[in-house]
């Protein structure tokens, strides 16, 4: 939703966060899954285009160190919405969001209305899919 910020480094960068995010925790189902399509459907990174280098993540985030507050916290938001879109925001997922948001310079504050809204937001997506479920 938010990825159209980013250049070409920063989309394969993301994409590269992303997969390692969503490899880190103790379950990769198929919400993960479909998530990552749709990040690569959104930034026009398709299997053909980029190829997952499993660069680390210290590597990735000095890509984003001089970027703008816009552009960490469009990534951020994203990221966050990956590792709810589960219901399962374990431990080691828990690890690397604390990390990322230390290194963006995001407070607890913001990241705590960042969690809100992507839970509002799913709530509404599934309060959408009842409904038309229930015609």
């Amino acid at each position: 939703m938010f990825l159209k910020v980013l250049n070409k480094e920063q989309k394969e960068n993301f994409l590269e966060l992303a997969y390692l995010l969503a490899r880190c925790g103790y379950h990769f189902e198929e919400p993960e899954e479909t998530m990552l399509q749709e990040f690569r459907y959104e930034m026009h990174l398709d299997e053909n285009n980029y190829t997952i280098a499993g660069k680390e993540l210290d590597e990735i985030l000095k890509i984003f160190e001089n970027c703008q507050m816009k552009i960490k916290l469009s990534v951020f938001i994203e990221l966050i919405a990956l590792v709810l879109c589960d219901s399962e925001y374990d431990k080691k997922e828990k690890e690397v969001i604390s990390i990322i948001k230390e290194r963006f310079g995001i407070s607890e504050q913001k990241c705590t209305e960042v969690i809100d809204w992507v839970t509002e937001l799913r709530n509404i997506y599934k309060k959408g899919e009842e409904i038309l479920i229930n015609l």
